[in-house]
């Protein structure tokens, strides 16, 4: 069972879900945890599917405040 957490402070930028895509590839991680997220619910869902996980947890972004994601 693998694991990775990630502070990437927002995960809309293209090398960001880039270099997300690689580390699933190498590692075929079971949880993938994502912190400071900027962006809600509607890109998650992209990398929940891209990635196939088969569920998602999310903490939406507020105000100043960036979220909490782990696909699982």
């Amino acid at each position: 069972m693998n694991t990775i957490s990630w502070n990437c402070q927002g995960a809309g930028a293209d090398l960001t879900k880039q270099h997300l895509r690689e580390l699933h590839c190498c590692f075929f991680p079971s949880f993938l945890f994502l912190s400071e997220i900027e962006n809600g619910s509607p890109l998650l869902k992209d990398f929940q599917a891209s990635f196939g996980y088969d569920k998602v947890f999310t903490v939406e972004p507020e105000g100043q405040s960036c979220g909490l994601t782990l696909f699982y």
